[in-house]
């Protein structure tokens, strides 16, 4: 006599066709991936024992790590339908707004349909569990079901809103990434135009000849270069950088160069110059930003040069064959602390003797190899060409740095402003 079973049945009185424990285990394992798609997606009110006869034979696929599922262009035979975890539609890769396929959706049915390759990345998220069904399933037994193509339809139209609410997003970044460009390139144009451009007007007299040029490492820059006449033979000029990039930085090299203009008008030197600006920049900084600064001013009628520096590299002094660094005491930076000493220096042209002052985007400069440009590396360039134009020379030490960081996008603002006495 057969005994009692568990279930109410008794061992040895199997059915014709009733599965084995093994099988009744699979189907159980089936299930657990199976309970959640009966009410949702594709499966919308699709009777579940039907369903689980035709998805028992399906494998399903497992991924520990993301994993890429389709290429564009690849051609699919198969419909996956997420179990759990999900899949990013992507057409970039590196989208980081992709259309998201979550548990109880499908993916693929779209190259069965019309037998196009696939037209996006579909990546698979760590963790994501797919069935794997095949196209003859599809077709022949997934399809008729009842509610399956308006479920598919459904599925369908969900993702074309998706992708079209995504593709408007992108096209409102785009737009504003336009006008910010746009404004961007209006504010370089205003900052161009703050500094000194006309050269010939500040070489018309004979005992001076003066360049200067500001190279941005982005659109707008924090660096500037100035240089003004203060009296009938005085001639003013400075050179700064400012302590961050961008807007900003642009916004705070804006405010310096007025402060440094304004007090270049009034006070009695450079040291009182740097001073004020010093005292002017301090008392309203919320973002404690500071500027490395060096300013001087040249006498025309015996190239007596005084200076005044806050942090900033020494200049070089073009003499006879060579190129030596002014000796500079080390100095406050402007912007930090109202009332700090500043350091400065005088010194005395003779006729054809050059000053170069530069900012720290040039000596720091890096090539692929993460070298840097370097003091010597400068010294030799403005030595080779401390006989050409001040701005040739300008233009040739610019080239040095360029042909040394070849292939590498410049992280500093590069500034050089060349004074020549004549005599």
């Amino acid at each position: 006599m057969a005994a009692d079973r568990p279930d109410g049945g008794r061992h040895g009185d199997r059915r014709r066709g009733a599965p084995s424990p093994m099988a009744a285990e699979r189907r159980r394992g089936d299930r657990r991936y199976l309970d959640l798609k009966l009410l949702v997606g594709l499966f919308h009110e699709t009777g579940s024992v039907e369903l689980e006869a035709i998805l028992a034979g399906c494998p399903v696929r497992e991924f520990a790590a993301e994993h890429i599922l389709l290429h564009p262009g690849e051609h699919n035979t198969v419909l996956y339908i997420v179990l759990a975890g999900h899949l990013a539609v992507k057409l970039d890769p590196q989208d980081p707004d992709p259309v998201v396929i979550d548990p109880g959706d499908c993916v693929g049915e779209m190259s069965i349909i019309d037998g196009e390759p696939a037209s996006a990345y579909v990546i698979a998220a760590a963790g994501t569990r797919l069935l794997v069904v095949d196209e003859a399933i599809f077709w022949q037994r997934i399809v008729p079901l009842p509610g399956v193509a308006r479920n598919l339809m459904r599925a369908q139209t969900r993702r074309m809103r998706q992708g079209n609410q995504a593709l408007l997003a992108k096209q409102r970044q785009q737009l504003q990434l336009i006008a910010l460009e746009r404004d961007l390139a209006a504010a370089a144009e205003i900052q161009r135009g703050l500094l000194p451009r006309d050269f010939a007007k500040l070489c018309a007299r004979p005992q001076l000849e003066v360049h200067g040029l500001m190279r941005p490492a982005r659109e707008i820059g924090g660096d500037f270069y100035d240089a003004f006449f203060i009296g009938e033979n005085r001639l003013f000029f400075a050179v700064g950088d400012v302590s961050d990039k961008g807007i900003a930085a642009a916004l705070f090299m804006a405010r310096s160069l007025t402060l440094l203009r304004t007090e270049a008008l009034h006070a009695g030197s450079p040291l009182a110059v740097i001073e004020g600006v010093n005292r002017a920049l301090c008392q309203d900084n919320p973002q404690s930003m500071f500027v490395t600064l060096v300013c001087g001013s040249i006498d025309l009628a015996d190239g007596t040069v005084t200076l005044a520096h806050g942090g900033h590299p020494p200049p070089l002094r073009l003499a006879g064959a060579t190129a030596q660094f002014v000796d500079w005491p080390v100095g406050s930076v402007p912007g930090v602390m109202e009332d700090l000493p500043f350091a400065a220096t005088t010194l005395r042209l003779a006729p054809g003797e050059t000053l170069l002052l530069y900012t720290d985007g040039v000596t720091e400069a890096r090539n692929a190899a993460g070298e840097m440009f370097g003091d010597e590396r400068l010294r030799r360039a403005a030595t080779g060409a401390m006989h050409l134009p001040a701005e040739i020379l300008d233009g040739a030490i610019r080239d040095a740095v360029d042909a040394f960081a070849t292939d590498v996008e410049p992280f500093d603002d590069l500034t050089l402003l060349a004074l020549r006495y004549r005599g």
